[in-house]
């Protein structure tokens, strides 16, 4: 599996100062960061593993695989640019990716790809 550029991890910091060490309850292992938390588990399949709450909570969850196959999660502060000029970048994105996935619909090589184009 390819990971997903190192870029899209940037900026995030955990809500809670201690939620580092951070243990894995099925098989142990123990993450001593974020940065130990990326790069020692895996992407979710398709997925960049993160997921934006607003409406109040305004926060990133990150979702990373453990070596055990555990999905484990991290609750992040919100990085997302809230501007008119974020919004519509988004917006521009998203039409970028759906019209790549007509012609290529493997989700994950799109929004690698729209990435490196986005963020040289």
């Amino acid at each position: 599996m390819v990971p997903f550029p190192s870029q899209i991890f940037e900026g995030l910091s955990p809500i809670k100062d201690k939620i580092f060490p951070k243990t894995c309850a099925k098989c142990g292992t123990v993450y001593e960061s974020l940065a130990d938390f990326i790069s020692q588990t895996d992407d979710l399949p398709d997925s960049t593993g993160l997921q934006y709450f607003g409406e109040g909570q305004n926060s990133t969850a990150l979702y990373r695989n453990c070596a055990c196959q555990s999905t484990l999660i991290v609750l992040c502060n919100n990085r997302r640019d809230e501007t008119d000029r974020g919004i519509k970048r988004r917006e521009v994105f998203e039409r970028l990716y759906q019209m790549l996935l007509k012609v290529n619909p493997d989700s994950k090589y799109c929004r690698d790809e729209l990435l490196k184009l986005l963020n040289p």
